[in-house]
């Protein structure tokens, strides 16, 4: 452990994607102190909402960005060219002025509206995550870092103020809104006059053809968690909604810093075979340590911080230790074998992620079938369905990639 620590620190790259990881996982926290002071002070109902109004704020960011982040980013890193970045960027940009001017003239015109609120706050996370990209690309680490961190000291401020309310409409406002307006005010201008002179009109033709199979299979696959909780909500099990939200909630820091890993190691996926992957200067073939090491880390802490959520809600929302453990086990056995599929962004395989994520996503639809099923059913059977398409996937790949050898 100590000479791994040594071999970061001897890398100047590592060090700042290691503050950049660092700064992440702050931000990530300080979206979860807000969500858990917010469940501990607002009443069943009103979190159970908040909750849902989060998960469909992610769902709807990740419908708004399109495929275009991870687009941009491929063929940015493929073609040697920033424009398709500022391509996405600026289009996020006209779209988060857009939502919030909208959201500021109906609040104007008719108070506040919960679903504009959703929007513009949904628009404000794929500007976020768009940003992010670009900072990424430039290798402006240690600038990534300190917006990470300028992010996550206003959110704690601006959201701890917001539950004071007990409004989960103002608490969203404040977490995906407000929060962000400084970063985008302070960063936007200076990102675009960088990449102006980069964007050409060629690009989007590319962007184009690659962005909706890349929208496809990353919308299906974060519908999973919607309908979970969407089935839940629709029965009208106000407890069972709240539950699984908090374990969404204490799952999220994880889901984050793990996409953030998923965009750092992308450009070598993209460009090197998997056993010659260097992650954060640990020499060719880490990345396979690195994933043994997240997925034994999260499957030692999962019963503990079950027992502890228990501990936590066990008499407000019975049901959340146990949907924390099921689900949560779940996705680090698919989050494990995720990371080795990122291989499916290489060309010509992103159609499979689609047709395993339209395959999940309707199997764990299939829910709404059957209304007897318990709470805990529920999660059981979204939680095997997330399981086996992962391996399916991985099975998959690698059957498509042996056939592309034998006929090379």
């Amino acid at each position: 452990m100590l000479t791994m620590f040594q071999k970061v620190y001897a890398s100047r790259d590592a060090r700042e994607q290691a503050g950049v990881f660092t700064s992440h996982l702050l931000l990530n926290i300080s979206f979860f102190l807000v969500m858990f002071i917010a469940s501990k002070s607002l009443g069943a109902a009103e979190f159970a909402s908040l909750s849902l109004a989060n998960t469909w704020i992610m769902t709807l960011a990740t419908i708004f960005s399109f495929g275009m982040d991870q687009t941009a980013l491929k063929l940015s890193i493929e073609r040697h060219s920033s424009s398709y970045i500022g391509i996405n960027l600026i289009a996020k940009a006209l779209f988060f002025v857009i939502a919030f001017g909208v959201f500021l003239v109906g609040t104007l015109l008719y108070g506040p509206s919960a679903n504009l609120v959703i929007v513009a706050a949904a628009a404000g996370v794929a500007l976020w995550s768009a940003t992010r990209v670009v900072e990424q690309y430039e290798r402006h680490f240690t600038r990534l870092a300190w917006l990470n961190l300028s992010f996550a000291i206003t959110r704690l401020v601006v959201g701890g103020l917001a539950i004071a309310s007990q409004d989960w409409v103002l608490i969203v406002l404040a977490l995906h809104v407000i929060a962000q307006l400084p970063v985008h005010v302070t960063t936007l201008a200076t990102a675009v006059r960088e990449l102006r002179s980069t964007i050409t009109l060629s690009s989007l033709r590319p962007m184009l053809t690659v962005s909706p199979l890349m929208f496809l299979s990353i919308s299906l696959w974060g519908s999973l968690s919607l309908i979970t909780q969407s089935v839940l909500h629709d029965r009208g099990d106000v407890l069972a909604t709240s539950a699984f939200g908090v374990a969404l909630l204490f799952m999220s820091p994880v889901d984050l810093v793990i996409g953030t890993f998923r965009v750092y190691v992308l450009p070598q996926i993209l460009l090197r075979d998997m056993k010659e992957i260097d992650v954060f200067g640990l020499g060719a073939g880490s990345f396979n340590v690195i994933v043994l090491a997240f997925a034994a880390v999260f499957m030692t802490v999962t019963v503990p911080i079950a027992g502890l959520i228990h501990w936590i809600y066990g008499a407000q929302f019975p049901l959340a230790g146990w949907f924390f453990l099921i689900y949560f086990g779940g996705a680090v056995v698919t989050i494990s074998v995720g990371l080795l599929n990122l291989r499916v962004q290489r060309e010509n395989l992103l159609r499979l992620a689609v047709l395993v994520n339209l395959g999940r996503a309707g199997a764990t639809a299939l829910l709404m079938l059957l209304p007897t099923i318990s709470p805990i059913g529920v999660v059981i059977w979204s939680t095997i369905v997330m399981i086996i398409g992962e391996i399916v996937l991985w099975a998959v790949i690698n059957r498509v990639e042996r056939r592309q050898i034998r006929s090379a």
